[in-house]
């Protein structure tokens, strides 16, 4: 009779978010009262791991800070980074 050896493996994977500095934007908050980088909805919604339709609910609910400028929705990622949300 053949004897069979079964091992396990454990695969633990990490997502790494890189941002560069040179793409960053920076900004008055109004709500914060202070210079704060700005988030575009799809780097908000990439650091917190949820969708871009949470990202806008948070906003409309209030529990986000935002400037809606010429390129589209800033999210304040001081306010984010206060959230409840959970963020890399």
């Amino acid at each position: 009779m053949k004897k069979v050896r079964r091992t396990t493996l454990t695969i633990q994977t990490e997502r790494l978010v890189v941002m560069s500095p040179s793409r960053c934007l920076y900004g008055l908050c109004a709500d914060c009262g202070d210079e704060v980088r700005l988030l575009t909805v799809d780097q908000a919604s990439i650091l917190a791991r949820v969708n871009s339709r949470q990202i806008y609910h948070l906003v409309e609910a209030g529990e986000l800070h935002f400037i809606d400028s010429e390129c589209g929705l800033l999210v304040c990622f001081k306010s984010l980074n206060g959230s409840k949300l959970t963020l890399y």
